[in-house]
């Protein structure tokens, strides 16, 4: 069974709690925690542990922390620092909170023949390993550190998005390589869709942005780029080596736009650019007069050249290059060569740039803001009535969940806090005191998140301390005897007499029936946890089995069913029953539906007994269904 976790412990009643993590409800979220302060029941502390567990569409949420990955031994080929093959999302914490970086002892993650078109070389690389690959990463920070690398991030034959991160630190200047992303194919009529928004780009050797598409595929593009709202910021004037804010070549189509691209001098002007061009595919897109790829609405300001569109031998391109609606430094627009007498230079009519801004665009916010979600979760009532006894010992339990991770769960009975848990299943134990009798108390409960939120909304339910039992005293009653009257004499002859009732034997009252206990319902001798074991058979079917973990000198419940459920996605798909049997164990086979071939499915077991939960599995149980 694999280290997974779907970052909450679902509990009795939680079954479809939403935590909003994935738009596919079959994905699971597996959280990565370097040192386990900020989210303590991350499985993982390494991102590309947790990279290696995952199934495609999963998620891996990287709580806050500095994280150096990379293989003990760099092979002569070259390495990543983390390397992904599947489709995956990576959602750090925030640019701020979370930083990949190879790990100190390694010198290089260069091979022998790094060059673009590789698998190897990066901080971060996402490849195609013979299926298709989509990669979304977010709210990160990736450097290179000490370490000699190509590039911070590269998406080779592959698609996906970087979005909200940093990229900074990846080289020095006169280090071989050292772009910041690089989105890179050599596949032949696949089209590849990759986006670059909200980030910051700064720290590379000699380009902060490289759009590489091979000559060999159809004239329609195969990079499919969208370059947008970032900061891409060159390391201004310095003699070590030329810098391009965005280097383009090939068969490359999309957009850049939006991006404050500044400060790309060095060696040389003409080959330090905001946005160079080298043997791009210029024939305009079908119907229009644009090219596949253009630059709009950017500020180039500071760089060598604003834009330079030209041939592998350097000389002008033939066809135009579109960069229209550009600020570029100077209300009059761009200045033809050099010498640089108004903005940044274009070179000549290689550049469309008609219809250029006279004042600057907003400079884009990077990174942009990673949405953080407060927790969720929800309360497990110590009793099914909500009545508790003074002097009994209760758990109290919680679910909870978060996008990121759960750094812990407190409780509090009537304003007093009575602890927390940092891990899951989150439980506190809690004896109500004699003091507390007859009284209604809330039980509160805080779910903290990796980012310090609460729960939106406050997670509260009243407990009942029940009343101890009055037994009236019995009271005999006894009619008093009635005083003798006697009769005046009326004659001579009449006789006097007097009578007196019989004193009837005193009636005890019988004292009223105590009130029925619910000792029964506290069950301090109650199971601890119920064990959980799946087996994927042939087909369809799962059998699941386990047995109930006993306090010292507690016998097996005589009465009480192992009720299973099993979920797909939020959706409950199957629940099976079953009596304990020898050794207080029980098995359990279920045949799922269709739907669930191939599929992840989560099995979780209670032990009830008269409607009153008692015990449940720690932790769930996920298990992939066979077809």
């Amino acid at each position: 069974m694999s280290a997974r976790t779907t970052l909450r412990w679902v509990g009795a009643g939680a079954l479809a709690l939403a935590l909003g993590i994935s738009a596919d409800a079959s994905a699971a979220t597996l959280a990565v925690d370097d040192d386990k302060l900020d989210c303590p029941s991350a499985p993982f502390a390494s991102v590309q542990a947790a990279v290696d567990a995952a199934s495609p569409g999963d998620v891996i949420a990287i709580c806050p922390g500095t994280y150096e990955e990379g293989p003990a031994t760099i092979p002569a080929g070259g390495a990543n620092a983390v390397s992904i093959a599947k489709m995956l999302t990576i959602r750090g914490a925030g640019a701020s909170k979370v930083t990949i970086r190879p790990k100190p002892a390694i010198t290089s993650l260069l091979g022998t023949t790094t060059n673009y078109r590789n698998t190897v070389g990066s901080v971060i690389g996402v490849y195609r390993a013979g299926v298709r690959t989509l990669v979304d990463i977010s709210g990160v920070t990736v450097e290179g550190g000490t370490t000699t690398v190509g590039s911070a991030v590269k998406f080779y034959n592959a698609e996906g998005s970087l979005t909200g991160s940093v990229i900074r630190n990846v080289a020095p200047l006169n280090g071989p390589y050292g772009y910041g992303v690089v989105i890179a194919s050599n596949l032949v009529a696949d089209r590849l869709p990759v986006r670059v928004a909200g980030t910051s780009i700064s720290g590379y050797a000699k380009a902060g942005v490289v759009l590489d598409s091979t000559q060999l595929a159809p004239a329609l593009g195969i990079l499919a780029a969208t370059i947008t709202g970032n900061t891409i910021t060159g390391a201004g004037a310095q003699v070590q080596t030329p810098q391009q804010g965005v280097l383009a070549t090939g068969l490359a189509t999309g957009s850049i736009t939006g991006n404050a691209i500044t400060n790309n001098l060095g060696a040389g002007d003409r080959v330090s650019a905001g946005v160079r061009l080298v043997d791009l595919d210029l024939v305009p897109a079908a119907g229009t007069t644009t090219t596949k790829l253009t630059a709009t609405g950017n500020n180039l300001v500071g760089n060598g050249y604003g834009v330079v569109n030209e041939t592998g031998a350097g000389a002008d391109a033939a066809l135009p290059f579109t960069a229209t609606g550009n600020w570029w430094g100077n209300a009059a627009g761009p200045s033809i060569g050099l010498p640089k007498t108004l903005g940044d230079p274009v070179n000549g009519a290689a550049v469309t740039f008609s219809g250029f801004r006279t004042t600057a665009i907003t400079a884009p916010a990077t990174p942009a803001a990673i949405t953080d979600a407060p927790p969720t979760g929800e309360i497990d009532p110590p009793t099914a009535s909500k009545i508790v006894v003074p002097g009994t010992t209760y758990t109290l339990r919680a679910s909870a969940g978060d996008d990121f991770g759960v750094r812990s769960v407190s409780f509090a009975v009537g304003g007093t806090t009575i602890g927390s848990d940092a891990v899951a299943p989150y439980a506190i134990d809690w004896t109500p005191s004699a003091a507390l009798a007859g009284q209604t108390l809330p039980l509160t409960v805080t779910i903290t998140d990796s980012a310090g939120q609460t729960t939106a909304t406050p997670l509260s339910l009243a407990l009942t301390v029940l009343a101890p039992t009055v037994t009236p005293t019995a009271t005999a009653t006894a009619t008093p005897t009635p005083t003798a009257t006697a009769t005046p004499t009326a004659t001579a002859t009449a006789t006097v007499s007097a009578t007196v009732e019989p004193t009837p034997t005193p009636v005890a009252i019988a004292a009223p029936a105590p009130t029925p206990s619910i000792a029964a319902e506290a069950k301090p001798q109650a199971p601890k946890k119920v064990t959980l074991a799946v087996k994927a058979a042939t087909g369809r079917k799962l059998t699941v089995s386990g047995a109930l973990t006993l306090p010292a000198g507690v016998s097996c419940p005589a009465a009480g069913t192992v009720s299973v459920s099993i979920t797909l996605g939020r959706k409950v798909i199957k629940t099976a029953k079953a009596k304990l049997g020898v050794g207080c164990a029980y098995t359990v086979t279920a045949t799922l539906p269709r739907t669930a071939g191939g599929r992840k499915v989560t099995v979780n077991s209670r032990f009830l007994t008269a409607g009153t939960l008692l015990a449940r599995s720690a932790p769930e149980r996920t298990v992939t269904v066979k077809r």
